[in-house]
């Protein structure tokens, strides 16, 4: 039994067409970026390069892990990768979609790309304001990230 999926025109298909080798341009700035503690969720999955958003952005801290607003005048800092329908599942999980982050879309140099972003604003979070996650945890404003 085949369960039909909806079309998504940000799926990169392989040379065969296999549905089940989908991938899907996603762009990450937090926890699962290299050296940070849930890279292992994409850890194979391909790695394009780093990328740097426009400045119309907020990151904001929640002590372990990042958000960012869909709003503000901060870039954002992070990397781009491939990943297959399983993976964008795991990150999906994670992320507590559509619950906590909601998944977006994001113009990118190399096409749209998915990432997460958080609705609204929530009190007591902390403005991130270099919009660099690597940054913000190496100056020791986040314990064991």
């Amino acid at each position: 039994m085949s369960i039909n999926k909806p079309f998504n025109p940000f799926i990169f298909k392989n040379s065969k067409h296999d549905p089940s080798q989908h991938t899907h341009l996603v762009f990450v700035y937090g926890t699962l970026r290299r050296q940070h503690y849930n890279h292992a969720l994409i850890s194979k999955a391909h790695y394009i390069s780093e990328w740097v958003t426009p400045a119309q952005y907020t990151m904001i801290s929640f002590d372990f892990y990042p958000a960012v607003i869909p709003m503000g005048t901060s870039p954002i800092v992070g990397e781009l990768y491939k990943v297959n329908d399983k993976q964008l599942e795991e990150i999906d999980l994670l992320e507590g979609v559509p619950i906590f982050y909601r998944r977006d879309i994001i113009e990118t140099p190399v096409g749209k790309a998915f990432w997460y972003v958080m609705p609204e604003v929530l009190e007591r979070a902390e403005v991130v304001f270099s919009g660099d996650w690597d940054e913000h945890v190496s100056k020791g404003s986040v314990s064991n990230a």
